[in-house]
């Protein structure tokens, strides 16, 4: 008789919704930004474009979904 031994593995993880919300909030801030400071409009669509894009890296990272 062999003796089978189970191995349980633990999986932490912490919850970053606040943190998701403090995002959407500075990426509406700064679309609100783009829409009405005209003259930095352009600085502006590039900071959001960057936000935006490591804001979804990093709360739903690729191969998130295939866990």
């Amino acid at each position: 008789m062999e003796n089978k031994t189970e191995r349980i593995t633990y999986v932490f993880t912490e919850d970053f919704t606040k943190v998701l919300y403090a995002d959407i909030m500075i990426i509406i801030v700064l679309f609100l930004l783009t829409l009405f400071w005209k003259e930095q409009r352009i600085a502006m669509m590039v900071g959001l474009g960057l936000y935006s894009f490591f804001t979804v890296m990093w709360h739903f990272p690729p191969g998130l979904l295939t866990y």
